[in-house]
């Protein structure tokens, strides 16, 4: 269940109601328009994705609370109907306190990207998740070839996990560490029990 935050741009519109101020990255810059919050779902390996759910929002609207209310509020209509089925997957911005908090008192499973100063319960006591990345041991290596405007790139990566908690939380979660991609390891936090099995780790990687 992959929920991807964007915005869709009205650079020539007047009129419209609640238009807003968005990012336009082939701008790079401000533009008018609208937020928006995209849900697909799809099947790691598999070729088929299925559309979720699409809404606009705007900030100036009074019912307006914040960007992630919004974005948990989509994550609510799409549960109402899913149940607790599938993996809610998150790039960046989901790893704040109030984007996980909320998955797991309703006990739904999720994948977050870490940016790294989130801090960390590991082994009695907290640290932050780039240094538990930088001192994680790494049992797995692999090759990996990705296909990126007709040319393929070729990647050495190197994976493993900690099992950890978020500080005030008794939850068992686990830091999915993957190096090679670039200078900065990736950081991946789930809920979704990991083993010391290559199969299970390289399938949280294809899912995110």
């Amino acid at each position: 269940m992959i929920i991807d935050p964007s915005e869709i741009t009205k650079k020539y519109a007047k009129k419209m109601e609640y238009l807003d101020k968005v990012r336009d990255d082939s701008e790079k810059g401000l533009s008018s328009g609208y937020w928006a919050c995209d849900e697909v779902a799809a099947e790691a390996g598999e070729p088929d994705i299925v559309p979720l759910y699409h809404e606009l929002y705007s900030t100036v609207t009074n019912a307006f609370i914040s960007g992630n209310t919004e974005i948990l509020r989509f994550i609510e209509r799409i549960s109402e109907k899913a149940g607790n089925c599938g993996i809610y997957v998150m790039y960046r911005g989901g790893d704040q306190g109030t984007m996980i908090n909320p998955p797991l008192d309703d006990e739904r499973r999720f994948l977050v990207r870490l940016v790294g100063t989130r801090h960390l319960v590991y082994r009695g006591r907290g640290v932050k998740a780039r240094r538990l990345a930088e001192s994680c041991p790494l049992s797995y290596a692999e090759r990996l070839v990705k296909e990126k405007k007709g040319k393929e790139k070729h990647y050495s990566l190197k994976f493993g996990f900690l099992r950890v908690q978020l500080p005030h939380r008794s939850e068992q979660l686990y830091l999915l560490v993957f190096k090679g991609f670039g200078v900065e390891p990736l950081m991946l936090l789930t809920n979704v029990a990991m083993r010391t099995k290559r199969s299970v780790l390289r399938r949280a990687l294809d899912a995110y």
